[in-house]
């Protein structure tokens, strides 16, 4: 688990590499990447920096090669920005999970209309036929 500071860490290096990715890196397979989050490791020597790209694989792994191509550059500016002892080793990560979510999410919209498609007016006026004997609360045929 990440001690505080490597959060603070992470938080800040997302940040920043996130303006100068949207800012300062005039490239255009980087037109649609964002900086999804950075894990930084225990003495903060080394980063690995997820960035999720809205379109199809050839445009991630385009995006992932500028990223891979721009680390040098990232990381002169991040030490010149922020006050750390050292500049963290940028290492940039394809992060899927959003690609996944959305997966997620349309193939449970999918179930939802399947369930909803599946019921009709018909199967529910089966559910109020008084067929079903009513549940007991005394033993049958007991009066006081």
């Amino acid at each position: 688990m990440p001690t505080q500071r490597q959060m603070r860490v992470n938080s800040l290096l997302q940040q920043e590499i996130s303006l100068i990715v949207q800012r300062e890196l005039l490239d255009p397979e980087l037109t649609l990447t964002t900086i999804t989050g950075v894990e930084v490791a225990p003495d903060l020597r080394t980063a690995k920096v997820y960035a999720s790209v809205l379109g199809e694989e050839a445009a991630v792994e385009l995006a992932l090669s500028a990223l891979k191509r721009h680390r040098k550059h990232v990381q002169e500016l991040l030490g010149d920005r922020l006050d750390l002892r050292y500049t963290p080793r940028l290492t940039f990560v394809a992060d899927h999970t959003p690609a996944q979510a959305q997966r997620i999410e349309m193939i449970l919209h999918h179930l939802a209309q399947e369930s909803t498609e599946a019921e009709t007016p018909e199967d529910s006026a089966d559910d109020t036929s008084s067929d079903s004997p009513p549940h007991p609360s005394s033993p049958a045929g007991e009066e006081e």
